[in-house]
């Protein structure tokens, strides 16, 4: 089970086991940084940042500018999407904001 998967069914109020922790969340954050760090490379990527590591929910934000993604860029944004807990987007007119969110506890999110 994916952590989004896990936060997904842990918001319906079902009983998930393993509940999420910050050993989880530790190791989603790192994923995700890694995975940001691989789109570093493509041309369209304006801005990549993270919040602080003490901040709840956690967030990774990447900001795309005019142009297409590489086909392993998009799989990253895939696997990026099952790594983190909620995503967001926002899409403006030159740009695209893409937010991870990793949740700590099983308080707050949606």
């Amino acid at each position: 089970m994916t952590p989004r998967e896990a936060f997904e069914r842990m918001k319906r109020g079902e009983n998930i086991g393993n509940k999420m922790d910050a050993g989880q969340a530790t190791v989603a954050k790192a994923i995700l940084r890694r995975q940001a760090g691989e789109l570093a490379k493509e041309k369209c990527v304006e801005k990549i940042a993270f919040t602080p590591e003490s901040m709840e929910p956690w967030v990774a934000e990447i900001m795309f500018g005019e142009g297409d993604l590489s086909e392993d860029a998009q799989l990253t944004l895939a696997k990026m999407r099952q790594n983190a807990h909620r995503v967001e987007m926002v899409a403006g007119d030159d740009t695209t904001q893409i937010m991870f969110y990793v949740y700590t506890t099983e308080a707050d999110g949606e």
